[in-house]
């Protein structure tokens, strides 16, 4: 394992007349959603760590109280509670990979990750997605953050709500994995199993009143997914 940097980047401004829509919105302060706004992650492309026989190995990220997986490509991944209880999990360059993140981390990043499967279970904060394309996305949260991502599905339990910027082509149906230890999990959350507002997108790029935004769905019930490997 390594030891690294964690590095962080706000926008450099955040518009008025969005900061005055989301305070109206969520009846919130105006400086706790100029913010939220702000909150843009930024992580590094990290090592290509390619063995002899040409296949990119995977880094286990520590970053302070930060870990996860990154750089893999077509691999299965997993971590238990034990790992990740109540921590900062970032997840980086993955292609192909199945990842499981069984336990409750306390904020979950995904950012650049193409054509994979994320499940997590519940995550006490908020889940930053960035760059992502052709995934899977399986979680419960408090708040969702989806950046310039596109063609991904999002089978998810939020009690805030899902906020997407620059995305296209996000598809969201309700959170219905499980596994055992979810509901001890749940618990060390603090979420509110009862609340879920998984069919309530906000979109930064679509602020028309009473017009649906072209850049989310919600999955038709005969097509959602049920049965998870």
């Amino acid at each position: 394992m390594k030891r690294c940097s964690a590095k962080r980047q706000k926008k450099n401004s955040v518009s008025e007349e969005k900061i005055d829509y989301f305070s109206n919105t969520f009846n919130t302060e105006k400086s706790v959603i100029a913010e939220l706004l702000s909150i843009s992650e930024e992580s590094g492309p990290g090592k290509n760590n390619a063995g002899s026989d040409g296949n990119v190995g995977v880094d286990a990220v520590v970053c302070g109280e930060q870990c996860g997986f990154s750089n893999a490509d077509s691999q299965v991944l997993s971590k238990g509670a034990d790992e990740i209880q109540q921590r900062d999990m970032l997840l980086s360059h993955l292609t192909n990979c199945k990842v499981r993140l069984l336990g409750s981390p306390s904020t979950l990043h995904i950012k650049h990750v193409r054509d994979s499967e994320i499940f997590c279970g519940p995550v006490s904060s908020s889940v930053f997605v960035d760059q992502c394309s052709g995934c899977t996305l399986v979680f419960a949260c408090q708040q969702l953050r989806p950046h310039n991502t596109t063609d991904t599905q999002v089978y998810l339990h939020v009690t805030s709500r899902a906020i997407i910027e620059d995305c296209t082509g996000i598809h969201f149906a309700p959170f219905n994995w499980s596994y055992h230890g979810i509901d001890a999990d749940f618990k060390v959350s603090g979420l509110d199993r009862d609340r879920n507002n998984w069919n309530q997108v906000d979109d930064f790029n679509w602020l028309a009143a009473g017009t649906p935004s072209p850049n989310w769905t919600i999955i038709p019930e005969s097509a959602r997914k049920c049965i998870w490997d």
